[in-house]
């Protein structure tokens, strides 16, 4: 027996509450917690970038330090040679 409109429409009708009814639970369980942990990753994994991005500054500046330290050490072997080579010259001139 052929369905009438009505009946189709109540069919329809039907169908569409709990497609709807099944969205909404979908999005409140699954969509909604997924979100906000998303977000939180989000937050976090920014926080860690700007937590790296300041330990690299503090160690280029480390870094920077220990040059500048190695360029006053690097002229004071320098020195120390010339002072070096112009003694043993003085010490040759007098044997």
């Amino acid at each position: 027996m052929p369905k009438s409109w009505d009946e189709w429409a109540s069919m329809i009708g039907i169908v569409t509450v709990c497609v709807s009814f099944i969205v909404w639970i979908s999005n409140v369980w699954i969509i909604g917690p997924l979100t906000k942990s998303l977000n939180t990753l989000s937050i976090k994994i920014d926080g860690i970038g700007a937590n790296g991005d300041r330990i690299h500054k503090a160690h280029d500046e480390k870094l920077d330090e220990h040059d500048r330290r190695l360029d006053r050490h690097h002229e004071r072997i320098k020195d120390l040679r010339t002072d070096v080579d112009e003694l043993q010259h003085q010490r040759s001139g007098r044997i």
